[in-house]
């Protein structure tokens, strides 16, 4: 289900997943930007307890994305969904309400248009019009006063250009999102077969670990290693590296790693398999362009905790305690 809401705020409409919206409020992933929000709001990723909360009206709900999108179109420029029956009987009740100030005096205006006899409109409309004095034309500066109807067409031609624009942004959007598709089916085709089962993964211990040291020497199984672990994918950097890293190491040899090699452990800094890691998180096209720094922030970060993973905290915490076997 996707809803069309008003931020009250800010008095902007957006196309969110309903279960966004909450009791009035909406959540909204500040730090995702571009293809990567318009992909959370296709899916319905779930709300994060980071996502930052805003006030909101809802205007539409429906099932279908493109009729969602469709009618985003609409409520930026109404501001008011309404149904085509009330649409026309707000058309039918202005139509009644005009009346020709051009030909009606204004004592006139307050009787029914019915009581008007037409000898008197042809009389009136019979009257000489002023004589015409001007007959310069205009100066370039100063253009000649339109009718209200003329009025009405050029504003409905500024709204036919807005409507016009996001329609065209709204398929870009959706070339976009087809290219991320096409780049990640040709990443996975990259990927000689067989490679999968050729490697083994996740490597169980340092044998292994120094036996594929000695394969990523090769630019090629680089590459292709690369390329496989690349269609991994995650929501974001953190979670993509931890992906990755969990798919090549096992709980077992991640708590013999760390990242600079102190107390005799092996240093992951001066691996092959760094950059490797770090390449197929950049591969990832929904979290966007990422620095090598950041990502290697995450494989630390991810070395550090191995110790608390598979029950690792719970037993401290019970050996402490004086109750671990």
């Amino acid at each position: 289900m996707y809803s069309i809401v008003e931020f009250l705020e800010a008095k902007e409409v957006e196309l969110v997943p309903s279960v966004w919206v909450t009791n009035g409020h909406c959540a909204w992933p500040s730090g995702l930007r571009g293809t990567a929000l318009s992909l959370a709001v296709r899916t319905a990723t779930p709300v994060e307890p980071t996502w930052e909360q805003y006030r909101v009206r809802v205007l539409y709900t429906t099932e279908n994305y493109e009729e969602g999108r469709r009618k985003l179109r609409e409520a930026e420029i109404t501001s008011d969904l309404q149904s085509d029956v009330e649409t026309e009987k707000n058309k039918k009740r202005r139509r009644k309400a005009m009346k020709n100030h051009h030909f009606i005096s204004s004592s006139e205006d307050e009787a029914p248009m019915s009581s008007i006899p037409a000898a008197q409109a042809v009389h009136f409309n019979a009257c000489p019009p002023p004589p015409f004095v001007n007959f310069d034309p205009p100066a370039p500066s100063q253009s000649p006063p339109l009718p209200p109807n003329i009025h009405g067409a050029h504003g409905s031609s500024h709204g036919s250009h807005s409507v016009i624009l996001k329609e065209v942004l709204t398929k870009l959007e959706m070339v976009l999102q087809q290219n991320d598709t096409i780049l990640r089916i040709l990443q996975h085709q990259a990927t000689p077969p067989g490679l999968e089962e050729a490697i083994d993964l996740p490597l169980a211990d340092l044998p292994q670990l120094l036996a594929m040291e000695d394969k990523l020497g090769s630019p090629e199984f680089r590459c292709s290693l690369t390329n496989y672990l690349g269609t991994i994918g995650g929501t974001n950097v953190q979670d993509t590296t931890s992906r990755i890293l969990k798919k090549i190491l096992s709980h077992s040899l991640a708590q013999k790693m760390n990242w600079r090699g102190v107390n005799g452990k092996t240093a992951l800094a001066t691996l092959h398999l760094r950059k490797v890691v770090v390449g197929a998180v950049r591969k990832n096209p929904i979290i966007g362009f990422t620095t090598e720094a950041e990502v290697e922030d995450k494989m630390k970060r991810w070395l550090q905790l191995s110790a608390d993973r598979e029950g690792g905290r719970k037993r401290r915490l019970l050996a402490k305690e004086g109750l671990g076997l």
